[in-house]
């Protein structure tokens, strides 16, 4: 099992944005896998799964980064805690 972080740095009190690139790089390692939510909250951490997810990837290369990041990004802030 692999953990990706696509925001690529600790965002305390927030979900961040994925660096150009990530959604590309999620793109070639696609496989049924679980978005993950990890925060801290109320103190301690929490760790949330979802339920089995594989992102669409567009054929179109030029529309596959953000596309995918986004997809990515939606299903992880649905694990964290409102």
């Amino acid at each position: 099992m692999v953990g990706l972080a696509p925001e690529g740095q600790d965002m305390p009190g927030r979900l961040g944005q994925p660096p150009t690139g990530a959604g590309t790089f999620i793109a070639l390692l696609v496989g049924a896998g679980l978005p993950v939510g990890v925060a801290e909250h109320r103190g301690r951490l929490r760790v949330s799964f979802g339920p089995l997810f594989e992102p669409a990837i567009p054929r179109d290369r030029a529309k596959r980064d953000a596309a995918v990041a986004g997809q990515v990004t939606a299903a992880i802030a649905r694990q964290l805690p409102l």
